[in-house]
């Protein structure tokens, strides 16, 4: 069975930690979680929210997100000096 959590939890994740690197330092790259993982945890240390519900609160509402290959701006998003998105219109509507 797949794990689907979005992060390690902190016991798990300091225990990973604490092992010596696979890898020589420097010498490729080796992609790894732990910085989602300290994020996550960081997310729920301040907020005293679960991390998944934060995330689906802060952004996926906030940025509206439809379907993960969809996504649309809300409003104030698109009234942004900066808003270049190919689903802003020039009037600033989304």
């Amino acid at each position: 069975m797949q794990d689907r959590r979005a992060f390690l939890n902190e016991d798990e994740l300091r225990t990973d930690l604490a092992e010596a690197p696979i890898i020589d330092a420097n010498t490729r790259f080796k992609y790894s979680n732990h910085g989602f993982g300290l994020a996550g945890q960081v997310i729920e240390a301040i907020t005293s929210a679960p991390y998944k519900e934060w995330i689906k609160r802060e952004i996926v509402t906030r940025l509206v997100l439809q379907k993960p290959s969809r996504m649309r701006r809300s409003p104030a998003t698109c009234r942004s000096p900066a808003a270049t998105a190919p689903n802003c219109r020039r009037d600033g509507a989304s």
